[in-house]
């Protein structure tokens, strides 16, 4: 069953490396990514597939980074690396921005090689942004909202904590709602709805990639909610602790021009409404009520919403089995 697959795939960072690995394998599993969804099916996508020992080495030479949280640890030694590499790349002569189809492609192969009793290591969205934020030298980028709840959702999901999943779920579910809708207007009308996402019409590959976590996080969330039997009451809380923590950094420590988590006025799109009042209040003030008015009018309306849905699905009589 793919939940089998799904609970056993893991990021792995120590491998068999005696044990071989024949091309036709890794063909077959370039194979299912094929098969998986595309953008517009224009197939963008490029791979190299290693299985000798002399390609293996240049390949694992340009890896930096194996498990960041583990500073003082260099990668896999000798006898732990991994016997076998597919590497994904983007044909820019085919398409431009590449969405998250390089995602859904990792994430077929990754479940094939699961099937098959291999394993692999998905380097996640957060090490990534915190990568690509060291380089560019924009380290306010990993303190939003989206990315740490995306962080959140991960450790969650890992761990099976349903504290975690439930509070990610809640800081993520709404902002990523409007984010899509505003993303998807202006793809397919040429016009943003809202007006938030703006920033997309000069992004680049890397600030697609960046932003790739509003397309997957809430949909895996939702799952790993369902199977943690729902999402808990006071989540809402705790998203709102998080958010004026990440918020009154933002305002004490980084760049007003960044603006992150609109510590220092409303973000694109919201100054058009109502809400706008909130700046001509004192700076002190205008937080303060941010923080306050995120937690009441929208992790709580979206604590309640999910808790309902999930009382409806998980009480249906003709429901998933859950365990």
């Amino acid at each position: 069953m793919i939940k089998d697959l799904v609970l056993k795939n893991r990021s792995c960072r120590r491998f068999h490396e005696d044990v071989a690995i024949e091309l036709e394998t890794l063909r077959e599993l370039v194979d299912l990514a094929r098969c998986s969804a595309s953008g517009s099916n224009r197939q963008p996508l490029k791979y190299i597939l290693s299985c000798t020992p002399e390609r293996n080495a240049q390949i694992f030479s340009t890896i930096r980074v194996w498990a960041r949280a583990l500073k003082d640890w260099k990668g896999p030694g000798e006898g732990e690396r991994p016997s076998a590499y597919i590497v994904i790349l983007g044909d820019k002569e085919l398409r431009k921005s590449f969405g998250c189809d390089h995602g859904i492609a990792a994430q077929s192969i990754l479940l094939g090689a699961v099937e098959q009793g291999l394993g692999g290591c998905m380097i996640g969205h957060f090490v990534f942004l915190l990568g690509r934020a060291l380089l560019r030298g924009t380290p306010e980028d990993p303190f939003w909202i989206s990315h740490v709840g995306t962080l959140i959702g991960g450790l969650g999901a890992l761990f099976r904590n349903r504290r975690l999943i439930s509070v990610s779920l809640v800081a993520l579910f709404s902002h990523h709602f409007f984010w899509l809708i505003d993303t998807l207007g202006w793809l397919i009308t040429d016009n943003f709805p809202f007006g938030t996402t703006t920033y997309l019409e000069k992004a680049t590959l890397g600030d697609w990639l960046q932003s790739a976590n509003h397309f997957f996080s809430v949909p895996f969330l939702l799952v790993f909610a369902y199977w943690q039997d729902g999402v808990e009451k006071h989540a809402w809380v705790w998203a709102t602790a998080i958010f004026a923590i990440l918020a009154s950094i933002s305002f004490f420590f980084l760049s007003p021009e960044a603006n992150v988590n609109s510590a220092h006025r409303l973000w694109a799109g919201l100054d058009q409404t109502h809400l706008v009042i909130l700046e001509d209040l004192p700076r002190g003030s205008y937080l303060a009520f941010l923080v306050v008015l995120n937690g009441l009018g929208n992790y709580l309306p979206s604590n309640l919403i999910l808790r309902g849905i999930y009382k409806i699905i998980l009480n249906a009589p003709n429901r998933i089995n859950r365990k």
